[in-house]
């Protein structure tokens, strides 16, 4: 019964390390615009590209996010929560995002862009000093 014990303890041990090293490996250390991209182009480029955007605010370049919405900035580098692309994708404001929504973004996908926001939303993966 101590062999199955050990067994277990060493495989639950292995299964904890193992979502671990998962996690690290889908977070970015210093998250750059092309890791957040990811997630606009999965949940928010179909409506936030093109000529005629809502409000104005495109999401397909580094430029058109820090141009933000009609000339009102969207992200406010060092400060996730002051950043209304933050609040309307955790649905502090509104209307929350994506609008076709839900699905809404993964809790790991809110994070890397709160992340990336939170060093300065650099455009490379070198925060700006």
């Amino acid at each position: 019964m101590k062999s199955f014990s050990r067994i277990a303890c060493a495989a639950g041990f292995m299964f904890v390390m193992g979502a671990a090293v998962l996690h690290a490996q889908s977070q970015p250390e210093s998250p750059a615009f092309a890791d957040v991209s990811k997630v606009f182009n999965r949940y928010c480029v179909s409506c936030h590209s093109g000529p005629r955007p809502p409000e104005g605010l495109r999401l397909d370049t580094y430029k058109d996010v820090m141009s933000g919405a009609r000339g009102t900035p969207v992200i406010v580098p060092k400060d996730p929560a002051k950043s209304e692309l933050v609040r309307r994708i955790k649905g502090t404001g509104k209307p929350r995002m994506p609008k076709n929504g839900p699905p809404w973004l993964q809790d790991s996908e809110t994070s890397l862009i709160e992340k990336w926001i939170a060093i300065g939303a650099p455009e490379t993966g070198q925060a700006p000093q």
